[in-house]
């Protein structure tokens, strides 16, 4: 998460781009379709873009950034020539 994203209306456009927002309250936004969701840890809503903006106007959010494992090629390498030797 670095971007940070300090207006209700530069959330909204990135939801409908498709990226997930964290709000300054841990609470996931994601938008599926048209439909706008918020996710906490035990409750999941929709909301419209009108109550979006008014449960959120005074939040920063941040961009979700998935990070992404890479496979290392050296350490693969040394697994697959320790399993040819003892497996």
């Amino acid at each position: 998460m670095n971007q940070s994203v300090q207006t209700t209306p530069e959330a909204l456009r990135l939801l409908k781009e498709g990226q997930i927002l964290i709000s300054d309250s841990r609470v996931i936004l994601f938008q599926k379709g048209e439909q706008l969701y918020a996710k906490g840890i035990s409750w999941q809503a929709a909301l419209s873009p009108n109550d979006f903006q008014r449960l959120f106007d005074q939040n920063t959010f941040w961009v979700y950034e998935k990070k992404e494992e890479k496979i290392s090629s050296e350490k693969d390498e040394d697994y697959y020539q320790w399993a040819s030797r003892y497996l």
